[in-house]
């Protein structure tokens, strides 16, 4: 009896300490961001609530320092950005008019690791996850396509409710793993792009010039003074500590997979997780290749696009 409850102490410690790893903070903000929380069958937590795929959710405002946790939803309207940092460093960019939910397995089962799963259900999302972390099996699922991240920094755009999805890897490999009519899993490594346009049809192509500043555009959150959210002096200690931890797991993984780049960021004084961000597709933007852009595409056909978007966060 007495070793029944010592394993189960022990599998409680590891379920609680493995979802701590999991429960993201909200560390910069710009525009209409909302969280969906406490899904369930029947309606609970504060209003207003929406339902959502079969579930209800209670609807809050994200703010600075908001820990996502378990099955929540974040959802960006136009022009409006966020990005949540993990306790190990690792970070999730959310671009503008995205939908998004994020779910991990607290516990392993015989030979099942834990793992993370992101259901990117529209939008545009950047991730940096390190190899070593807690995400080291993330998954990100769209309507036609699932991807399996080898430790890396990646973008993946799901067009609307269109079946087209994209993905660009800006350091490491993604697997891009079996759907219907896919027989193998393609890897998609550092500089390029893949699209899928429909379950068994997938195009890799080196990363274009016009794809790397819808990235950068996505990922960069700048605010004008009157934009900028207030926090308590409590949650902006946590969200400082976060975002360090951020720029040492991020700085590591480029160790690892792009010395020259780490050795450019040695010789900085000053780093943020922004302008490392911005470095890592700056470097991959000088050989790529150009892309005849479509009519929807004027703000890329601005002379000053490149100043424009790459401009660092404030």
């Amino acid at each position: 009896m007495l070793s029944k409850m010592l394993v189960i102490l022990m599998l409680f410690r590891s379920v609680y300490a493995f979802a701590g790893q999991n429960i993201g903070v909200i560390v910069k903000i710009k525009g209409d961001v909302k969280v969906f929380t406490n899904p369930g069958k029947k309606i609970k937590g504060p209003s207003p609530h929406v339902l959502f795929e079969g579930l209800y959710y209670s609807v809050r405002l994200a703010k600075l320092g908001f820990k996502v946790q378990n099955n929540n939803i974040i959802t960006t309207g136009k022009d409006s950005r966020a990005r949540v940092v993990f306790k190990n460093g690792d970070q999730y960019n959310i671009g503008e008019a995205t939908v998004y939910k994020a779910t991990f397995s607290s516990y392993k089962y015989k030979k099942k690791k834990s793992s993370s799963i992101v259901n990117l259900i529209r939008g545009k999302f950047r991730a940096i996850v390190s190899q070593k972390g807690p995400r080291k099996n993330l998954k990100v699922e769209t309507k036609n396509a699932s991807f399996g991240v080898r430790g890396t920094d990646f973008f993946i755009n799901k067009l609307g409710n269109t079946k087209t999805t994209d993905v660009s890897v800006l350091r490491g490999e993604v697997a891009l793993v079996k759907k219907k009519g896919i027989k193998k899993p393609t890897i998609v490594k550092r500089g390029f792009s893949a699209k899928v346009d429909k379950p068994a049809v997938v195009l890799v192509k080196p990363t274009t010039k016009r794809q790397l500043l819808i990235i950068q555009k996505n990922s960069r959150i700048v605010l004008k003074p009157d934009e900028r959210p207030k926090a308590s002096p409590k949650i902006l200690k946590e969200i400082q500590q976060l975002e360090k931890m951020a720029v040492k797991s991020t700085l590591e993984d480029i160790k690892d997979n792009d010395p020259e780049l780490y050795a450019h960021f040695q010789k900085k004084r000053s780093k943020s997780i922004s302008t490392i961000n911005t470095q890592v597709i700056k470097r991959i933007f000088k050989n790529a290749p150009e892309e005849v852009l479509q009519k929807d595409d004027l703000e890329y056909l601005e002379e000053d696009a490149y100043q424009k978007y790459f401009n660092l966060e404030k």
